[in-house]
């Protein structure tokens, strides 16, 4: 209402505040509308890296309508965008859960440095991808953790140290 003034005066200040408000409480057609606005300099000014980050979250979560504006904006961040442009033209029609390809393109990783940085076995997250399997639901909370803080779950898995069973402590190989 504020953004389109419908009821009342527009206020497009105020409209980027409440739905930023509702795009960190995961609602994805707010994520949607946040990165189009953050995109566009609407009710702010104009933050591309942030508008995709939003734009990326709200496609994941089912909002694909994001997708043409992720692919609009291919010629300001180049490869890191570019297998959304290939997948597009392919025809792919993406799922309702967080993707690991999805994921692991936006971050810019192979398969393996993928499975490798998160502990997802390989021949695993080669089925997801191909969608010879799906991901059980502790995997798809898993991915969405991925999905949002992909530093932080890298952080938390980067341990020095773990214990062993007889409580030697043992390095973590990398």
């Amino acid at each position: 209402m504020l953004r389109d003034g419908i009821g009342i005066p527009q206020n497009l200040p105020e409209a980027a505040i409440w739905i930023r408000k509702a795009a960190e409480k995961d609602y994805c057609e707010a994520q949607y509308v946040l990165g189009v606005m953050l995109r566009d300099g609407v009710g702010g000014s104009k933050n591309r890296r942030e508008a995709a980050k939003w734009l990326f979250r709200a496609a994941t979560r089912g909002e694909w309508k994001a997708i043409p504006d992720l692919l609009r904006m291919i010629p300001f961040f180049g490869p890191k965008l570019q297998w959304i442009g290939e997948a597009a033209a392919r025809g792919a029609q993406p799922l309702r859960t967080p993707q690991a390809t999805i994921i692991r393109r936006a971050l810019g990783l192979t398969q393996e440095e993928f499975a490798g940085r998160y502990d997802i076995p390989l021949g695993t997250l080669r089925d997801w991808e191909q969608g010879r399997n799906e991901p059980d639901q502790a995997a798809r909370a898993y991915l969405t953790v991925i999905a949002r803080d992909p530093e932080g779950v890298q952080q938390a898995l980067q341990l020095q140290s773990r214990p062993t069973r007889n409580g030697i402590k043992a390095e973590r190989e990398a």
